[in-house]
């Protein structure tokens, strides 16, 4: 079930404009070629990094019903990585906050996703800052989102 929503929470992210490179664990790159082919920004002409991952971070256990029914109690993290661009400093960070808001309405939009900002259960925003990935300068932009799952025993 967790699975389902994760492989959908892929499908979804990828229907964004100019999101490409989602996975659901980063591909481990050795070198710059590696890192090239995994990660490399299409829509661009100079090659900049881009990088989304949609994983489960934490699970925590919860029975109810005398025991009968175990609940678990997910954070779903999707983060994303754009590399900087000395050309045009202002361009990727422009980029980055475009895609934060599309991903906001995206969960506004889209019913499967549970219209989850900001209210209870909601997808939460909680960083764009710089950050190294594979010791590059990128934006790194993280959200949470809760997702709770139910299995009978």
């Amino acid at each position: 079930m967790l699975q389902s929503t994760i492989d959908y929470l892929i499908i979804a992210l990828q229907t964004i404009t100019d999101i490409e490179n989602v996975f659901q664990v980063l591909p481990f790159a050795k070198t710059d070629a590696e890192l090239h082919q995994y990660f490399e920004d299409s829509t661009n002409n100079d090659a900049r990094i881009q990088a989304w991952e949609i994983s489960n971070i934490s699970s925590t256990e919860n029975r109810e019903n005398a025991g009968n029914v175990i609940e678990w109690q997910h954070i779903i993290q999707i983060q994303g990585f754009l590399s900087l661009d000395y050309d045009d400093p202002n361009g990727p960070a422009q980029q980055m906050q475009t895609w934060i808001d599309a991903i906001k309405l995206l969960f506004l939009n889209d019913n499967k996703l549970g219209k989850t900002v900001n209210s209870r259960g909601a997808l939460r925003h909680l960083l764009n800052q710089p950050d190294l990935f594979y010791n590059r300068l990128c934006h790194h932009s993280v959200f949470e989102l809760p997702v709770t799952t139910k299995h009978a025993l």
